[in-house]
């Protein structure tokens, strides 16, 4: 999608910040708003789409790791505590923040809340919207 709006392909965009940054930063883009319901520290002079005007409005992008169901919790939390000790170390928050991103580090059990959560939220917005596959 980038590249078809960088060519004139499409007018407009929604993208992640880790395709759009390195577009807006380049000036082949202009950013309108971000999606998130605070404005992004890598565009603080951006608003968000609710400062806008479309109050309520949020999509956010989250990046995790899942395991097959019936994974032993020793595992689990073995994988949860290795993932958020490599997430706080300077080389990650700094590719994270070249993204526009916040490293998390939550427990499987937020995690999981954020998965259902959005499940909810999409489930809604496709029924609403009548999308159907072909």
């Amino acid at each position: 999608m980038m590249t078809d709006l960088i060519g004139g392909q499409v007018q407009m965009a929604f993208e992640t910040s880790a395709s759009a940054l390195p577009q807006i930063k380049g000036g082949k883009v202009k950013p309108l708003a971000v999606t998130t319901a605070k404005r992004s520290p890598a565009l603080p002079d951006i608003p968000t789409i609710a400062e806008s005007g479309i109050a309520g409005y949020e999509v956010t992008t989250w990046y995790g790791v899942v395991a097959p169901a019936g994974t032993p919790k020793e595992i689990i939390s073995k994988l949860q505590t290795e993932i958020a000790n490599m997430l706080k170390t300077p080389d990650m928050k700094k590719r994270w923040e070249e993204q526009a991103a916040e490293p998390g580090g939550i427990t499987p059990e937020e995690f999981a809340k954020i998965i259902q959560a959005d499940t909810v939220k999409y489930a809604k917005v496709v029924k609403e919207s009548g999308a159907t596959v072909d």
